[in-house]
């Protein structure tokens, strides 16, 4: 029987279907056959369908060589199933375009997202930093332990002549006010924030500190900042906001005879194609379309003398340090700078402005050659961070390369 043009073209479509998904299964398997075009390999490499950028879901798993034992009770079968499930091409893609969907519909994430909040003007906030600014409280007595370690930490900075700046970063919550959903504003706790009992109890210890916050709103105050202190779908600040930060600790640096100077802006763009950490919202909701928003394009003269000895130096702290380092790296003022992102968690180094993650985890760190070896030390501590667990273990850690008893300079925090 004659069959017309659109049953001909559907029985051709659904034909190259099958073909699509028997190479696809073939080559999820691992298996080089014929099947496998050029256009369809180039189409498969796209990260979506290798699902190599998804965050926060469950990985494939490895599937063990079966045994007679694991199929006769099921588990070899549960764990291709399993394995399938986690790791089908194109899954990547199939999350992303739902959760694009259901976030347009329902404003709200399509996959529960730990520690994400959706405050007002869709702005994405971390639930740690509304914790901290509303509910979470601490006792006084309970951050001397804190200040000890950061003076033990200062102090082995100091017998090696190396510069120690401390830094006390905000979060977008505190930065940005006007975005926090009114559930939360009704719940304030009015006693004192840890970020508060410890700046107290660091004044007039002899330990530099830099106070974001207040750095940050006093260049606000100024009419300094042009673009937004955080982007709406960042959860740090933004470069430009960063940078008032990073040029009061290369003051302080330079008061400490480090051969720095400030950071000097070449051409600073108020964009709507948010990048880097300024778009974080793309990977912690996993969506699918660029948001659109103001969001900074910020450029730093580079050093244009020629020296022979640049500083270098080592940043020891959290998420918010990632700015600050990367913008000392744009300025091309040091000769090396490396990270630890919460001490042990991964290391990182900074070339031409940009991170590169070396080490994950860190097992162990040779103090004298990656730490102490440094011209200059920054430790930064973010206030929803406090007490914060990786300056306890580094000022441990430095207690023990000393020889000093730990429990006599580190209590317990």
């Amino acid at each position: 029987m004659k069959r017309s043009l659109p049953a001909l073209v559907e029985s051709a479509l659904y034909f190259l279907l099958v073909m699509v998904f028997l190479s696809a299964g073939l080559m999820w398997c691992g298996v080089h056959t014929p099947l496998r075009p050029a256009w369809l390999v180039g189409a498969m490499s796209h990260p979506w369908i290798l699902n190599q950028t998804l965050t926060g879901v469950a990985q494939p798993l490895e599937i063990k060589p079966p045994a007679i034992a694991s199929i006769l009770d099921g588990t070899w079968q549960s764990s291709v199933a399993m394995r399938f499930d986690a790791g089908f091409y194109g899954r990547e893609a199939l999350v992303r375009w739902t959760g694009e969907g259901f976030f347009r519909a329902f404003g709200r994430p399509a996959f529960r997202v730990p520690d994400l909040t959706v405050g007002k003007g869709d702005s994405i906030i971390s639930t740690c930093f509304l914790s901290e600014l509303f509910l979470r409280r601490c006792s006084k007595e309970s951050l001397k332990g804190m200040v000890t370690a950061i003076k033990t930490i200062q102090s082995e900075c100091k017998s090696r002549g190396q510069a120690f700046v401390l830094v006390i970063t905000p979060t977008k919550v505190g930065l940005c006010p006007e975005a926090v959903p009114d559930v939360w504003l009704a719940r304030r706790d009015p006693r004192p924030r840890a970020r508060d009992l410890l700046l107290e109890l660091l004044q007039g210890s002899g330990v530099p500190v830099i106070d974001g916050m207040v750095v940050v709103k006093k260049a606000e105050e100024r009419g300094d900042i042009v673009g937004p202190l955080c982007a709406v779908g960042g959860i740090h600040w933004t470069s430009e906001t960063a940078l008032y930060a990073a040029n009061a600790v290369m003051e302080e640096l330079a008061r400490q005879d480090v051969a720095v100077r400030p950071l000097k802006v070449a051409s600073l763009e108020i964009l709507d194609t948010p990048q880097g950490y300024d778009a974080d919202v793309l990977g912690l909701m996993n969506l699918a379309l660029p948001w659109r928003y103001p969001s900074p394009k910020l450029i730093l003269e580079r050093e244009s003398e020629k020296s022979e000895a640049k500083p270098d130096i080592v940043f020891v702290g959290g998420s918010f340090t990632t700015a600050i380092a990367e913008l000392f790296g744009a300025s091309d003022q040091f000769s090396s700078i490396s990270y630890f992102f919460y001490l042990k968690d991964s290391k990182h180094e900074v070339a031409s402005g940009l991170m590169r993650k070396i080490r994950s985890p860190v097992s162990s760190i040779d103090y004298e050659k990656e730490v102490f070896s440094a011209r200059a030390l920054v430790l930064e501590i973010n206030e929803a961070s406090i007490p914060s667990q990786h300056v306890q273990e580094f000022a441990s850690e430095i207690a023990e390369l000393s020889g000093v008893p730990q429990g006599d300079s580190i209590p317990n925090l």
